[in-house]
């Protein structure tokens, strides 16, 4: 048997409930970092810094219950975090039920999601790796199928037979995102106002839930960018 001059304690991860090895140093990190290429230097904006540059964007899983992250999202978002990001955002959140994209989408909705949220988080950060979410509504798009089902060019919508919801499906004007798409009915004044709030208070709980960061969805032709083109809005109140 070999003899080594100095014992090193094989220590756990910080921040979750099991045993997982700590990584030292943290994967994605140089062990000289004088020298390191400028992709796996640390980058600072404001009071966020990350161990290195590359961040994995947000990636709809159409898998998880009445909004709910399960172990599924643990496994795919940790195995992410295992190689080191700088950082993870959690793919598009909704912040009430009819505006995820599908049945099976991610939502901030209610008090209850945190916890399952709250679970993905710690492990992403016991590796190191700064946690993001998109909080998102997806108006016109909503109530569609994962985009594997239908084989078609655009996705199949979902009725209520399969947890869909085509005939509470909203927008800025009505105007459906296709042909074959549900009719959406025009968001009031005051259903805007409640939309703003719906997203303040996802973003607080998403604070809860200990994320680092949160991005707005605000692209795609989903609601809000819905509002930004003629093609999708010709309410005069919100033009």
């Amino acid at each position: 048997m070999g003899s080594v001059s100095t014992n090193y304690e094989n220590t756990a991860a910080p921040g979750v409930p099991f045993y997982t090895p700590a990584q030292v140093p943290p994967a994605g990190t140089p062990l000289d970092k004088t020298s390191a290429p400028t992709l796996f230097q640390p980058l600072k904006i404001r009071s966020l810094e990350l161990h290195n540059r590359i961040v994995v964007s947000p990636m709809c899983q159409y898998s998880a219950d009445d909004g709910h992250l399960t172990d599924y999202h643990l496994v795919h978002l940790g195995q992410l975090a295992l190689h080191g990001t700088g950082l993870i955002i959690v793919e598009a959140t909704a912040v009430e039920p009819r505006g995820r994209i599908s049945p099976q989408d991610a939502g901030l909705w209610k008090d209850s999601q945190i916890a399952p949220m709250r679970r993905v988080v710690d492990f992403i950060h016991s590796q190191g790796v700064k946690a993001g979410i998109q909080i998102a509504h997806a108006g016109r798009k909503a109530s569609t199928l994962a985009p594997w089902i239908g084989g078609t060019a655009t996705k199949t919508l979902a009725d209520e037979s399969v947890g869909g919801w085509p005939e509470d499906v909203v927008g800025a004007s009505a105007i459906p995102f296709y042909e074959d798409h549900a009719l959406p009915k025009e968001l009031t004044k005051e259903e805007i106002k409640g939309l703003v709030r719906k997203f303040a208070e996802t973003a607080e709980r998403a604070v809860k839930a200990g994320f680092d960061m949160i991005e707005i969805h605000g692209a795609h032709g989903y609601l809000i960018s819905s509002f930004l083109s003629p093609r999708s809005n010709v309410s005069d109140f919100v033009q």
